[in-house]
């Protein structure tokens, strides 16, 4: 959890890391203060675990740096303050401004950055555009049926692997689409359908190895260059 100075507002706090770089446009942290919905008169030990990350991306972006490096910056944060961040990303690459960041979540990735680098073991393994994860990324699928199914009628599928059954039910792991899946599952009566899309670190370890040495962080970087991400 972000941590600072608990006797403070937030907006203390704000105004401290402004006078202690210096350059920040009061203007602007206005205006993030307002689109982060923060109530800058609480002190910060009273904040929640969002709302102090709120206060904490506020600090990263508001004296508008050439180069932002950010961990986990949606930990905590709800849908709709997510989707304040992610334009605010946007608005970063619009100004020719350049973002790393480390995230756990491949959806986020995917959204926002263009490339992604891997580290294992502490080298670099892989870079390459974001497009590349889909590659990578298999789901988790699991089917339960009223009745016996054949594996067979699903391992033959495109993608498909690791085909394990347990009574009528039946998991897998699809690569690409589920498209096949599905067809293949509506000629049986299904009682229940549940796709899993893996985590990042799920991916890269299935990918690079299980053994305790393989990380699964990712981070992306957006910029006037475009978007890359790394991952260790």
């Amino acid at each position: 959890e972000f941590t600072l100075y608990d006797r403070l507002t937030g907006g203390q706090t704000l105004d401290y890391f402004a006078n202690l770089r210096g350059g920040v446009e009061r203007a602007y942290q206005a205006s993030l203060i307002e689109r982060f919905e923060i109530d800058p008169s609480r002190r910060f030990k009273e904040l929640s675990k969002g709302n102090k990350q709120k206060i904490g991306l506020v600090i990263a972006l508001q004296h508008r740096p050439d180069l932002l490096i950010l961990d986990e910056p949606t930990s905590g944060l709800d849908p709709l303050v997510q989707q304040t961040f992610y334009a605010l990303l946007r608005e970063t690459v619009a100004e020719g401004r350049t973002t790393f960041l480390s995230s756990h979540v491949l959806s986020e990735v995917e959204r926002i950055c263009e490339r992604v680098a891997i580290i294992r073991d502490g080298r670099l393994v892989r870079v390459d555009r974001v497009e590349a994860l889909r590659d990578l990324a298999h789901h988790q699928v699991e089917l339960r049926f009223s009745g016996p199914v054949p594996a067979a009628v699903f391992s033959d599928l495109p993608g498909v692997s690791d085909v394990r059954t347990e009574d009528h039910t039946l998991r897998l792991r699809v690569a690409g689409s589920i498209t096949p899946v599905v067809r293949a599952a509506a000629r049986y009566e299904l009682l229940d359908f549940v796709s899993r899309e893996p985590s990042l670190e799920e991916t890269f370890l299935a990918q690079y190895g299980s053994d305790t040495g393989a990380g699964g962080a990712a981070g992306g970087a957006t910029g006037a260059g475009g978007t890359e991400a790394e991952v260790a």
